[in-house]
């Protein structure tokens, strides 16, 4: 059975696959969606491939699921300067479709810090 791997992974997984199974062939793939995609295919073991990790859905007890996730992670950050009223004020502005900076500004006029 081959083992599918992401390409800075192939070292390790071969080097696995060896002590498991001297006949193994690690394939490998340039991205993680390439390497699970050949796995779902042939039933290969996908190894050395790690998933995303989720952006959050509520910050600072606000609720930012109406967002992108470039945005949730940007207020994940942005959280631990601000208070959850401005927090509240900046996500009800960008899901009207103001950028990030456009609503930090409303949010800093109309609520402050």
């Amino acid at each position: 059975m081959p083992i599918s791997v992401k390409r800075g992974q192939r070292a390790k997984a071969a080097a696995k696959a060896k002590k498991k199974n001297k006949n193994a062939k690690v394939v490998v793939h340039k991205t993680r969606k390439a390497a699970e995609r050949f796995a779902k295919k042939t039933g290969a073991k996908v190894q050395g491939v790690k998933k995303k990790s989720t952006a959050p859905q509520k910050v600072k007890g606000v609720d930012v699921s109406g967002l992108t996730s470039r945005q949730r992670t940007a207020m994940a950050s942005h959280a631990k300067h601000h208070t959850a009223k401005h927090l509240k004020g900046m996500v009800s502005a960008m899901k009207r479709g103001k950028t990030f900076s456009e609503s930090h500004k409303a949010a800093m006029k109309k609520v402050g810090v």
